[in-house]
């Protein structure tokens, strides 16, 4: 197996030193290879992830156990690497306390993930890395649309801007990253994390190798377009369509494209070693990691920082079972106040289905939609989705003391009544007048005589 002792340290950051060097300004700079954060308290974390590439995550959540990993790009002897998503039997695996997730774009593997661990009886918490096409598609009201469904599903929501230099790398990446946990979260999650960290830049040059690299691999500098770039400051110019960057600051993060300046030497590629330095990668989980796969990893400075935000949450001091039921008390009994007006009678004795995903009931109940969207048509196939949601705010009609709330399965019902539990029945309930100019009743005995006053 691959998982690490947990190590117990102290709130802040310790720093392992590789190299040192100094800034111009007498910053003192280092590149930090281990940022361990560690409460006091020996509570851990279960954690899944999907396309996070190179596990730099790893020494940082020392108290967390990784369950899976899930990446067609990487290879690994670990059992708990899946190269497949739509291969793994995905149902076998128990709740997790956090789930993290690339997602890249709209696609196949976004849809699900979604549909099968995008819960909180299934993962109580989700870090999701937003991809460019999935902010911006259709015009933006697609993210819109997923936070909506998010919450639907019992889940608040933080989204942060996140720039890697500000979390203490010496690497200009930056990040759009949403925190999801469940709503009943006692602990206060900010709007916003590291836009006013005060951290010095720290310069590439302690990771930037002066030996070993073939003349062949500079080139002049000379051969440099001037160009400012009005965010990276150590920006030089630009050459073959990429940036070119002074060691002296924070290294580009577009790799294949990117150089960077070495004085008396000239502009070059970041190497594969140096990049491993820069992403803070110091674990074998996986038998080899591309320069493309690492190049789009995250930084161990920006796993720390967000870490040191959501650890309140993930190493909570009394945990939450995984059945149904547990699920349905924690909630009930910290949003839904009884009322003097209540009346609950001590014979009730009922208790729900286990309404959980692999359940019979739950199989029941999706067999029975299948069922329902073969009698539609292939038209309506996409009311599938829909109906895994109801499925899942269908648990929550049941509290500790009976029945709350209800959602109504719209397809267990006589089938003439689909269309109208799905969408909703018209509230024009009245005859259609009939065209033309039609002339009042005719007034006759004390209804006549009650006009006339």
């Amino acid at each position: 197996m691959c998982y690490k002792q947990p190590v117990y340290l102290v709130y802040t950051y310790i720093y392992k030193y590789i190299d040192t060097g100094k800034l111009a300004n007498g910053v003192n700079v280092t590149m930090s290879t281990n940022l361990e954060i560690s409460p006091n308290n020996k509570h851990t974390f279960t954690y899944g992830t999907i396309l996070c590439g190179a596990d730099t995550y790893s020494s940082t959540w020392s108290k967390g156990k990784q369950v899976f990993s899930c990446d067609s790009r990487l290879r690994s002897k670990c059992e708990t690497h899946r190269t497949n998503f739509f291969r793994t039997p995905w149902e076998s695996y128990k709740q997790l306390d956090l789930l993290v997730v690339m997602d890249a774009d709209i696609n196949k593997l976004h849809s699900g993930w979604m549909n099968i661990w995008g819960y909180i009886h299934r993962a109580r918490s989700l870090l999701i890395f937003h991809g460019d096409s999935i902010l911006f598609s259709f015009n933006g009201v697609g993210f819109q649309k997923w936070c909506k469904t998010m919450r639907g599903r019992g889940y608040d929501i933080r989204t942060w801007h996140i720039n890697a230099t500000q979390c203490g790398a010496a690497i200009w990446p930056r990040y759009t990253v949403s925190f999801l946990f469940p709503t009943n979260t006692p602990y206060q999650i900010p709007n916003e994390i590291c836009s006013h960290n005060k951290v010095p830049l720290r310069s590439c040059q302690n990771v930037m190798r002066l030996y070993g690299i073939p003349k062949y691999k500079y080139h002049s500098i000379e051969k440099v377009s001037p160009h400012k770039h009005p965010t990276y400051h150590n920006v030089m110019g630009k050459y073959q369509g990429g940036l070119v960057y002074h060691w002296e600051g924070p290294a580009g993060h577009n790799i294949q494209k990117d150089w960077i300046y070495i004085p008396d030497k000239g502009i070059r590629r970041i190497t594969l070693d140096e990049l491993i330095q820069l992403k803070g990668l110091n674990n074998t989980r996986y038998s080899a990691v591309s320069l493309q796969v690492l190049s789009t990893s995250v930084e161990q400075h920006v796993w720390a920082t967000i870490g040191e935000v959501i650890r309140a949450v993930l190493l909570r001091p009394t945990a939450i079972k995984t059945s149904p039921q547990n699920l349905r008390t924690a909630y009930y009994h910290k949003t839904i106040e009884p009322s003097s007006t209540t009346i609950l009678s001590d014979a009730w004795n009922w208790t729900p289905p286990d309404l959980s995903i692999g359940s019979s009931f739950y199989k029941e109940r999706i067999k029975n939609l299948r069922f329902a969207l073969s009698t539609l048509g292939k038209n309506e196939e996409h009311i599938y989705n829909e109906g895994i949601d109801i499925l899942a705010h269908h648990w929550l009609n049941y509290g500790p003391n009976g029945p709350v709330s209800l959602t109504v399965l719209w397809w267990e019902w006589p089938q003439t009544h689909w269309e109208e539990l799905r969408n909703g029945a018209s509230m024009n309930f009245m005859e259609t007048p009939r065209p033309g100019i039609i002339p009042n009743q005719e007034l006759k005995g004390d209804t006549l005589l009650q006009s006339n006053l």
